[in-house]
């Protein structure tokens, strides 16, 4: 008789709370792989921001990532011992008469408080900002890839971008963007006295020579 009031009372307790266990089993599942997440996440040595409404896909984002990784034009900066690159992709907006005020915004935060040492957009974008300081003057890099004159994004007699979408890069691994100018990007006070990330904008002209010639 002991038994069996026992059964009953387990059987119970599943009956009526068999509901906060599933809860409380998804709640502790999700707590784990947030720890775990954190713990095992990797965080990028180098890192570009790419802004554009066209061809900027996943896919080639993870591949171009892969391609920068195997390069050898970066190394570790975080001390991890691994070498990791991370490519950001925005869409802008500005396909569209007036632009997307929401897109035009993300593009203004990551122009102002971004830490990417590269930048790939569309023209109108550098149209945007040419006068910022955000871009760095590349002429050196043009004449040293021997880019003519029409891939090159000239103001005030400064190149501040270059064509990529055309290059050897894209078309070997069949990226499809289209109107993709690449550029370094100035470092702030801020990025300037942090010692890793000024670390990574040491290799931005070196991974920039390799999407622009492809080896």
């Amino acid at each position: 008789m002991r038994d069996k009031r026992y059964k009953l009372t387990l059987s119970d307790i599943w009956y009526y709370y068999k509901i906060h266990f599933f809860v409380a089993l998804a709640i502790i599942i999700a707590i784990v792989y947030t720890v775990y997440s954190t713990v095992t996440k990797v965080e990028p040595d180098f890192t570009i921001d790419c802004f554009s409404d066209t061809g900027i896909t996943y896919e080639m984002t993870d591949k171009l990532e892969e391609l920068i990784n195997s390069s050898g034009t970066v190394a570790d900066v975080d001390g991890d011992e691994a070498v990791v690159t991370g490519v950001s992709s925005f869409p802008t907006g500005l396909s569209s008469p007036n632009g997307d005020p929401n897109y035009i915004q993300v593009i203004q935060l990551r122009m102002a408080v971004g830490e990417s040492p590269i930048i790939m957009a569309e023209p109108r974008v550098f149209e945007m900002y040419d006068e910022s300081g955000v871009f760095m003057d590349i002429t050196h890099i043009a004449d040293e890839c021997n880019i003519p004159d029409q891939d090159r994004l000239i103001f005030d007699g400064k190149v501040l971008g270059i064509r990529v979408d055309n290059s050897k890069l894209f078309a070997d691994n069949g990226f499809t963007s289209t109107d993709l100018f690449i550029s370094l990007r100035t470092p702030t006070y801020d990025i300037q006295k942090n010692e890793a990330l000024m670390k990574a904008f040491g290799y931005a002209e070196d991974v920039a020579k390799y999407i622009i010639k492809g080896n």
